[in-house]
């Protein structure tokens, strides 16, 4: 019963080594548990992730084949040889080839570059495009970010005459190209990060060409790429990203400073995990809709009017490309739920007219929504052209290795791939890769996550604290925004804001701190919120206005911690809460509300601060009009109640006449006092009976006592709880323990015996048995207090009144 439906994991806490990194780096232990989440260890890893710099890029001469490549780059350049960069259409192909482009028109070669396009040819290399380089007298041709599964075709490149040096970072088939080949990941290359975007493998090639001080001119473009490439921003691809984010805030290429422009983001600072959003969107629009050559050129130029040019265009392609997208994600979810898709373990869509551009954003949304592995099949003729998304535990490209009998091609990652299929093999692709699912995806693995580093503390979010956080900037893959915990949090206020009014803004208390916090596209809530006890998963976020800062919660999810679910009940326990008419003033927008109370005056009382609202109806000590119980929603136990013989008919009743109830508990130790009052004026008690006795020998007179009188002295007498049922049965255990006896013949009056014809109290059956009915709603009272909420739940639901339960409950020491 939360906000969104994930599963919690909490970093497991390695609290000696915590200390010790938190000592020995002087930061916060939270930030030291940072740290070992992504792996530090000491001291010296610490301060090079605090603190690297470009010295501490490794040295591109130990990646395999990059060594010959450079070699074979400045014999063609030397020797005036063309050269044609062979790219791809994403950011990082498009960001690779205007590096590379820029770089060999630097130098002074004769350059130019080819990018497939995305419809007609697909991706990497292919046949047709070969052709046309080598009619343009291509003498080298280098690809970037593709080529490492193309055997075929680079052999067919080497008998068109044409020399080939591959460079990509995908993961290698069995059999490689014969020809230079630079990519960490291939077998017996020794480089010590094997995790670089197609950017990066270019961005080595780039170290030992240029001289060191020429280097950052292109670290804004190694970094866009590599962000948007979604690698993990760890090791060498942490120290590219830092030092082109500064690029980008501070001297980016024309290009990018137009894209910052068209994105809102003009002379703001932009941060890494802002660059998905903004950046790479418009720039990928342009492959996704056919056109990255235009995309390219934008990175190319170096005339800013022409870039902003560009860059407005890319912004048209990013609106088609979203309407687009939101057709396809409109037909697809009507297909999965219509045949009930849903039930699979992998999600195999395909659909004639479907825009090929796209398949791959529409794919992460789906697996968003049903969090399984997608495929979208794009169909034209006979042949299908498809983007594949994954969740963790599944190998999307082992997968489809797996399934290649069925594939004419296929390339990717463990999360992300492309295939192309002949549209007769589609069926079976998906019974085949359905079958491998099955094995591999249990049910306990197909539920959402979110990963939580640390719990904290609302005393520990602090600025100190913010501030330590941004030395692990930049964010991205594998170094994500840290994701906390925080528990035993109260709602303290909550409002919508935003124009559809559809984000959550609270201020949550905890202790003696308050905290503000923000859950976005939280409008579909329907759980009441006022003064709910939450845990919350959120990020922090450094909040400035004017010279004013503070920390701010973004809540990403959060889960009640005060309720129990069981058979139809919700019981929502805030026994105890100081607030409860502003809880019954919220609870009253959530639907038809009957409250149970003990007094009339009760009613009034609420009535007069909360208004009579039409939505609620009471209930007095289990007496309940039953022609208004139909259609309730909410159950408040607002007083706690007096007596289980009462009490548990009246919820009977309730539970009989509603499904899917929730039954709210406000009472508190405060009634418990009130209760005792009320007792007092129905149960005569031995120190009422005492304060009874002394007025009547105040207003005796020759023995006798005139009832009347006596009953209107106790009801100004200070402290004594005045009923008429109380003076009443008083008098009536006065008679049985011979204090008093009745004047025959003086009605209203009555005589005051000797003391020495008194007998004990005990002697009084009357007595005994207001004392057995006070011991009894006290312990009843005290076990509502005090008992367990599963124990309540249980009992609500089998409508039980188990006396054994509560005999010989009493509110603890100090209670």
């Amino acid at each position: 019963m939360g906000f969104r439906e994930y599963k919690w994991k909490v970093s497991n806490v390695d609290f000696e080594l915590r200390e010790k990194l938190s000592i020995e780096l002087g930061i916060k232990q939270a930030t030291a548990q940072l740290l070992i989440n992504r792996g530090i260890k000491n001291q010296e890893e610490g301060k090079k992730y605090f603190f690297s710099s470009l010295d501490d890029l490794y040295s591109p001469s130990i990646m395999k084949g990059l060594v010959p490549a450079v070699e074979k780059i400045k014999q063609a350049l030397q020797e005036n040889k063309k050269i044609t960069v062979y790219g791809d259409y994403d950011v990082d192909g498009i960001t690779s080839t205007a590096i590379l482009v820029s770089l060999f028109q630097e130098m002074g070669g004769e350059v130019s570059y080819y990018i497939p396009n995305r419809f007609n040819e697909g991706y990497g290399l292919n046949f047709q495009a070969l052709d046309k380089i080598r009619e343009k007298g291509t003498d080298l041709l280098i690809t970037v970010d593709c080529g490492i599964t193309s055997y075929e075709e680079v052999e067919y490149a080497k008998k068109r005459g044409m020399e080939v040096i591959v460079t990509d970072h995908h993961t290698p088939l069995d059999i490689l190209p014969q020809c230079i080949t630079v990519n960490p990941v291939q077998p017996d290359c020794v480089y010590p990060w094997e995790k670089l975007a197609g950017v990066g493998v270019v961005f080595k090639l780039v170290q030992l060409l240029l001289p060191e001080e020429k280097l950052e001119n292109y670290l804004d473009l190694v970094a866009l790429g590599t962000i948007a490439d979604v690698v993990p921003l760890m090791d060498e691809n942490r120290i590219i990203v830092k030092y082109g984010m500064k690029r980008i805030n501070s001297f980016p290429c024309s290009g990018i400073q137009a894209l910052k422009e068209v994105s809102g983001f003009g002379d703001k600072k932009l941060s890494s995990y802002q660059v998905p959003y903004s950046l790479a969107p418009r720039l990928n629009a342009a492959g996704r809709m056919g056109e990255a050559e235009l995309a390219v050129e934008l990175l190319l130029t170096e005339s800013l009017p022409q870039a902003l040019d560009i860059a407005k265009k890319l912004v048209e392609y990013n609106r088609e490309r979203q309407e687009i997208e939101s057709n396809i994600l409109k037909e697809a979810v009507q297909e999965i739920e219509e045949k009930k898709l849903h039930q699979r373990k992998v999600l195999v869509l395909a659909r004639d007219g479907w825009h090929p551009g796209v398949t791959g954003i529409v794919a992460s949304r789906l697996v968003e929504a049903y969090y399984r592995p997608v495929v979208l099949i794009c169909l034209e003729g006979d042949e299908g052209k498809g983007s594949a998304r994954g969740i963790e535990g599944f190998n999307l490209f082992k997968a489809l290795h797996q399934c290649s009998e069925v594939l004419t091609r296929y390339g990717g990652h463990e999360r992300a791939a492309g295939l192309t299929i002949p549209r007769d093999n589609i069926e079976e692709f998906d019974r085949k890769i359905n079958f491998l699912a099955q094995k591999q995806l249990p049910p306990s693995i197909m539920v959402p996550r979110l990963y939580l580093e640390a719990e904290l503390d609302p005393a520990d979010i602090t600025l100190e604290f913010l501030d330590e956080l941004k030395l692990l900037d930049p964010f991205g893959c594998a170094n994500p925004v840290p994701l906390f915990k925080g528990k035993d949090l109260e709602i303290e206020e909550f409002n919508y804001v935003g124009k559809q009014k559809n984000h959550l803004k609270v201020k949550l208390k905890s202790k003696q701190h308050i905290l503000e916090g923000i859950a976005f596209n939280a409008e579909n809530i329907k759980a009441p919120l006022a003064y709910r006890k939450v845990s919350a998963a959120f990020i922090l976020e450094d909040n400035s206005w004017g010279e004013c800062r503070r920390p701010v919660l973004q809540i990403k999810d959060f889960y009640f911690t005060d309720y129990i679910h069981n058979g139809g009940i919700n019981l929502i326990d805030r026994r105890d809460l100081a607030k409860k008419e502003t809880y019954l003033r919220n609870l009253a927008k959530m639907g038809k509300t009957l409250i149970y109370i003990n007094t009339w005056s009760q009613e009034e009382k609420i009535f007069k601060i909360l208004g009579r609202d039409s939505q609620f109806f009471f209930c007095h000590q289990g007496s309940i009009n039953e022609d208004i119980l139909e259609n309730i929603k909410h159950l408040v136990i607002f007083d706690l109640p007096l007596e289980a013989s009462k009490f548990f008919p009246a919820i009977k009743k309730f539970t009989e006449n509603n499904t899917d109830i929730n039954v709210h508990l406000l009472f508190g130790l405060e009634d418990l006092k009130v209760n005792k009052m009320l007792m007092q004026a129905f149960l005569p008690q031995r120190s009422s009976l005492v304060k009874v006795y002394q007025a009547m020998k105040k207003l005796e007179k020759k023995g006798k006592v005139d009832t009347n009188k006596l009953s209107q002295y106790l009801e100004n007498y200070p402290g004594f709880p005045y009923t008429k049922h109380l003076f009443k049965r008083s008098l009536d255990i006065f008679r049985e323990i011979n204090v008093v006896k009745p004047l025959p013949g003086e009605p209203g009056k009555t005589e005051l015996l000797s003391s020495r014809d008194v007998r004990n109290l005990d002697n009084s059956r009357l007595f005994m048995e207001a004392s057995c009915l006070q011991k009894e709603f006290e312990d009843f009272q005290t076990f509502l207090l005090e008992a367990d909420r599963e124990v309540l739940v249980s009992l609500i639901i089998d409508n039980e009144c188990d006396v054994s339960l509560w005999n010989g409950c009493r509110v603890k020491e100090g209670g």
